[in-house]
């Protein structure tokens, strides 16, 4: 352990407690952890609504976390069948899966995509139509 002592001289300027945060990152500790993990997906599809990637679980009570936001809408499938996903961090999905090799599906309809296309192509038509009657009559 290193002892670092800093001192800041600030003049005519009023800066409170709360304004300064020291971190410290323990990158030996981080790579450590980072060689511990040994699953990863690998991504075999991904477009704007769809991703899809395989893993081979080795450990038992695997959960897997992903960096894919939690968002209504997402549905995932493990091996073609639909699960329901672990909210982590409140923001990302996890998946609790079981030793073996899995196929992970996550395809994404946004909640009122499909009311907001129905909408708009009523809305369109009526439009057409209104110039279309407006033509007509002139």
């Amino acid at each position: 352990d290193q002892i670092l002592k800093v001192k800041f001289e600030i003049k005519d300027i009023s800066v409170s407690d709360d304004a300064f945060y020291f971190y410290l990152f323990d990158l030996d500790l981080y790579e450590e952890t980072l060689s511990k993990i040994n699953n990863f997906l690998e991504i075999n599809q991904s477009s704007k609504h769809l991703l899809e990637g395989k893993i081979n679980v080795q450990g038992n009570n695997d959960i897997l976390f992903t960096s894919v936001p939690y968002e209504p809408g997402m549905k995932v499938k493990v091996d073609g069948m639909v699960v329901s996903p672990i909210r982590l961090l409140d923001t990302f999905i996890g998946l609790k899966l079981t030793p073996g090799e899995h196929t992970i599906t996550f395809d994404f309809f946004p909640n009122g995509l499909k009311e907001g296309i129905i909408i708009s192509s009523l809305t369109l038509l009526v439009v057409i139509g209104y110039y279309i009657n407006k033509k007509e009559n002139l």
